[in-house]
């Protein structure tokens, strides 16, 4: 009786965060993924491959009756972390957009992008990636082989691969006042030199999944304009089966169990 923002019989997703505290300077911001308390849904605490699970009510977020909850589950995590990195970056229209990888981050990124208004690059080592590239919404598609862009090109430049790169060349293809968006770790420390950031006062900066306020807009914003990630089902039971298939890299571009 307590509940006032879902309804018995509704279709939620929960994502990577389950609690705050509520009242830290994020929290109070609607940044609650940035609050030092930050509850993981599945670590420390039962939920990640259960069948039922109890949070508060309003981390819990109802999914469009427009799209298919098996698209939408990705968004709750990883389309959040590229939504919110590009909202917090001040992505609007008309800019040019680079998407470092068409995976499971990459692939999310290319049709927010596109839905937003900007003319999106994807940068990948696979070319046989090139027409699903195409096919959700990209306007270019570098692969190894292929002539770069120029430099002084884009306004945000999205790496969503967790490798180490030749970061200094991303850098040197944003304009000025680019920014390169961190949406992945890889292993060792970004080298770039300081001289390119200095003179186009350009930036280096990183984003993780959002807020309830975030994820909300998001999940409307993808309705809107019918976005979900592309994945591939299991069944529950084949838990492990689909735990291979994603340690060997064959989803495109997600897996989602269904119960």
């Amino acid at each position: 009786k307590h509940v006032t923002n879902l309804a018995v019989d509704d279709i939620v997703g929960v994502g990577w965060t389950r609690n705050t505290c509520r009242h830290c300077r994020e929290c109070m911001l609607g940044n609650e993924s940035l609050c030092l308390n930050n509850q993981a849904t599945c670590l420390g605490n039962y939920g990640g491959f259960a069948d039922r699970m109890r949070i508060p009510s309003d981390w819990a977020f109802k999914v469009p009756a427009r799209l298919d909850p098996a698209a939408v589950a990705p968004l709750l995590c990883g389309g959040a972390t590229v939504y919110g990195g590009f909202r917090a970056a001040d992505l609007h229209p008309s800019m040019r957009v680079g998407v470092i990888g068409l995976g499971g981050l990459g692939h999310i990124g290319v049709k927010f992008a596109r839905a937003m208004g900007c003319e999106v690059t994807v940068f990948s080592h696979s070319p046989s990636k090139k027409a699903d590239a195409l096919a959700m919404g990209a306007h270019y598609f570098v692969a190894p082989g292929c002539d770069k862009p120029q430099t002084n090109h884009f306004d945000i430049i999205a790496s969503t691969v967790p490798a180490n790169l030749n970061w200094g060349e991303y850098v040197d293809m944003l304009r000025p006042t680019g920014k390169l968006l961190i949406l992945a770790a890889a292993g060792k420390p970004i080298e770039v030199a300081a001289m390119p950031l200095i003179m186009g006062r350009r930036a280096i900066m990183g984003s993780a999944t959002g807020g309830r306020g975030l994820i909300n807009e998001m999940l409307e914003f993808a309705a809107r304009h019918q976005i979900g990630a592309q994945v591939e089902r299991f069944k529950f039971a084949d838990a492990n089966k689909a735990l291979d298939f994603v340690r060997q890299g064959n989803p495109r571009y997600r897996a989602v169990l269904e119960a």
